[in-house]
C-alpha cells in the first residue's frame, strides 16, 4: 500500500492558493464579488481594523481562533461569529475555484497511477482530487473519507483522509426533538456531500440527491474547516461548544494507522511548516520508517528530506525533478 501525503503545493496547479496566499486570495475574491455576501467584506474589514494588514495569515488566524492579541477585546459571541464568517468566506472562494478553476491535470494523472488499497492523507480543503478519483472510479463517499456515511454504495478503492476538513463537508444544527428540552445541538453529518452545488459533478445522482443542497438555515457549511494556525484546535468552537473533535481524532488515528503500515510513502507539495506541529509529529513519528520515501516538494524538498533523515528515515528515494510533474514523469517511466 502506498500512502500519498499532499499539501497546498499539490493543489496549486488547479488554481488553489498556497497558505501564504490565502489572505490576498480571499480579499481579492471578495472585492470582485461584493454582492455575494456582505458578511465576508465586513469580516475582512474587521480583521484588518483590529489586526492591521495581514502579512502573516497563520499568526492572525491563531489570535482570531484563540481570542488573543488584537482580538482579545472581542466578546466570545462576536469572536465566534467573526471566525465563522472568515471560514465561510474561505470555503465560498474555494467553491468558486472548484466550479470555474483550471483543470486538475496532475491529479488526473495521479489518479491513474493509484491502485486499489492506496491512501491519501491531505491537508487541503479542496475537492480537486476527489473529482479525478471519481472519474477514475476509485473513490466513493460512503467510506472513502475514512468514516462511513449512512447510505448504500460500494466501498471506496482509495481512502482520502482530509485532516484539516473539506469544503464539501457540513454540520447540521438540529432542532429540539419530541420530548427533548434541548434548544439545539450541532452534530456532524459526517460527511454531507453537497451534490446540489455540483462540487462532485460526476458522482452518481442516485446516491447523492441533488435536491438536497445542504445550504439551508439549519446547516453550517464551514463548520469542519480548521483554519491554518500555529496552535490548531481540531474541533470548531460554536455557541453549543466544541464540535467535531471526536471525528478529527478518529481521522488522525486512521492516518497514523495507514502511515504506520504503508509499503511506500510519497510526499507532494507539503513543506511541513513548523507551525504544523501535529502534522510533523504524525509524519515523523507515526510513519513506517522502513518504507521507501519519496519527497517532491519543490524548493522545500531538501529541508523536508533532512527532517526525515534526522527522525530515522534512511530509505529515501530521490527524483531528479522533485516537483509534482517530476514525480508523475518518474513514476510513469
Amino acid at each position: 500500500m502506498t500512502t500519498y501525503v499532499l499539501g497546498a503545493g499539490a493543489s496549486h496547479h488547479a488554481g488553489y492558493p498556497l497558505c501564504s496566499e490565502l489572505w490576498p486570495h480571499m480579499t481579492d475574491w471578495v472585492s470582485k464579488t461584493p454582492s455575494r455576501n456582505p458578511r465576508f467584506q465586513e469580516a475582512i474589514d474587521t480583521v484588518v481594523r483590529l489586526n492591521g494588514p495581514v502579512t502573516d495569515v497563520e499568526a492572525a488566524f491563531t489570535n482570531l481562533c484563540l481570542g488573543h492579541g488584537a482580538f482579545a477585546a472581542l466578546a466570545p459571541t462576536k469572536l465566534r461569529t467573526l471566525a465563522r464568517n472568515i471560514r465561510c468566506c474561505l470555503q465560498a472562494s474555494f467553491e468558486k475555484i472548484c466550479k470555474r478553476g483550471p483543470p486538475a491535470g496532475r491529479y488526473a494523472a495521479l489518479a491513474k497511477q493509484l491502485t486499489s488499497g492506496d491512501a491519501v492523507v491531505t491537508f487541503n480543503y479542496d475537492v480537486a482530487l476527489e473529482i479525478e478519483l471519481i472519474r477514475a472510479r476509485m473513490f466513493r463517499v460512503r467510506d472513502g473519507y475514512g468514516f462511513e456515511a449512512d447510505w448504500d454504495e460500494p466501498t471506496s478503492d482509495v481512502k482520502l483522509l482530509k485532516l484539516h476538513g473539506s469544503i464539501n463537508w457540513t454540520g447540521e444544527i438540529a432542532g429540539p426533538r419530541p420530548g427533548s428540552i434541548s434548544v439545539g445541538v450541532i452534530r456532524p453529518l459526517g460527511p454531507y456531500v453537497d451534490n446540489g452545488q455540483s462540487l462532485l459533478p460526476d458522482y452518481p445522482g442516485v446516491v447523492l440527491d441533488s435536491a438536497c443542497s445542504g445550504r439551508g438555515g439549519m446547516t453550517d457549511p464551514s463548520i469542519t474547516m480548521i483554519l491554518p494556525t500555529h496552535l490548531k484546535r481540531f474541533g470548531v468552537e460554536t455557541s453549543f461548544g466544541d464540535v467535531w473533535g471526536d471525528l478529527y481524532q478518529k481521522l488522525w488515528n486512521k492516518a497514523n494507522e495507514l502511515l504506520a503500515r504503508s509499503d511506500r510513502i510519497v510526499i507532494i507539495g507539503y513543506s511541513m511548516p513548523q507551525a504544523d506541529k501535529s502534522a510533523g509529529q504524525l509524519l515523523l513519528g507515526g510513519s513506517n520508517k522502513d518504507a521507501p520515501l519519496t519527497i517532491c516538494c519543490g524548493g522545500a524538498t531538501w529541508d523536508v528530506e533532512q527532517r526525515f533523515r534526522r527522525a530515522g528515515f534512511a530509505n529515501i528515494h530521490r527524483v531528479d525533478d522533485p516537483t509534482f510533474d517530476g514525480y508523475l514523469a518518474h513514476h510513469a517511466a
